[in-house]
């Protein structure tokens, strides 16, 4: 009698784990193929983001103050900008650096786009020619931290915003 009920103590205990193998499988599997996206955090010095697991490390140039990351079909480009630092970067609020870009980078560049402030943010989107000639939309964030400018930016296939413009921004 002692043995019958080991051994159905262990055979619930085998069948318990071997549904919860089973499931952790399937969740792994749905997360390796996209279909479950777990967010993860990128943090460059005092700048932290949330995002899904697909975005890999495609370029280190921390030296420069920029990180680049990518999943298949998005770019992301994290920019500290500390040129500013001492005395003068206080004396330069966000709207006054977006329009520095806006006047001067962006035209030298060919490219015009729209600026939009939301509370601490200025939003930027803009299209654009790959090295390739093809269209890219970028969305470009800008931030004023307590020690620097931070710029982030996530680029897709224009033929792709629709897909992931809810999710960028």
């Amino acid at each position: 009698e002692m043995r019958a009920k080991n051994r159905k103590k262990c055979t619930l205990l085998y069948a318990i784990i071997s549904i919860v193998a089973f499931s952790v499988g399937i969740v792994c599997g749905l997360m390796s193929s996209g279909i479950i996206s777990v967010p993860k955090t990128i943090t460059l010095d005092e700048l932290s983001i949330k995002v899904t697991t697909e975005f890999r490390e495609a370029g280190d140039m921390e030296a420069f103050g920029m990180m680049m990351y990518e999943t298949e079909d998005v770019g992301l480009v994290i920019t500290k900008d500390d040129s500013l630092s001492g005395v003068n970067f206080y004396a330069v609020s966000l709207p006054m650096y977006a329009d520095a870009i806006e006047s001067e980078l962006l035209p030298s560049l060919g490219i015009s786009a729209n600026f939009v402030f939301e509370d601490d943010l200025c939003v930027v989107r803009y299209t654009h020619r790959s090295q390739y000639g093809e269209n890219v939309v970028t969305y470009c964030f800008l931030y004023k931290s307590d020690e620097a400018f931070w710029i982030l930016e996530f680029a897709v296939m224009a033929e792709q915003e629709e897909e992931y413009k809810d999710d960028i921004y």
